[in-house]
């Protein structure tokens, strides 16, 4: 995508307060969280990177409760996604929900 250049990954296992390596780390451009937030690291990351763009994924209950809550608190867009598989109905073929995902994509 003609990105390698342009974007760096930080890959770290959140355990509050913020990773060490996030605040080695240039301040970035976005933030994509791709489960496991919780309100402590929302807030923190508010605190400490006001204006950054986020995009959080949640497939709990509670983790899409606190996005509802972020969205309503800041805006952004909120999205819920759900896919299914094909798999196999006696003869035939049916669809099988998986869990669906909730994005909130939005500028701390």
């Amino acid at each position: 995508f003609g990105l390698g250049e342009r974007m760096a990954v930080l890959e770290a296992r959140v355990v509050h307060p913020l990773p060490a390596a996030l605040h080695a780390a240039p301040r970035p451009d976005a933030i994509f969280i791709g489960g496991g937030a919780d309100a402590a690291l929302l807030e923190t990351l508010a605190q400490t990177l006001p204006g950054t763009r986020i995009v959080v994924n949640a497939v709990t209950l509670e983790t899409e409760a606190l996005l509802t809550l972020w969205h309503a608190r800041t805006g952004g867009a909120l999205m819920r996604v759900a896919l299914d598989d094909a798999a196999p109905l006696g003869r035939m073929r049916g669809w099988v929900p998986q869990r669906p995902i909730v994005q909130w994509t939005g500028v701390l």
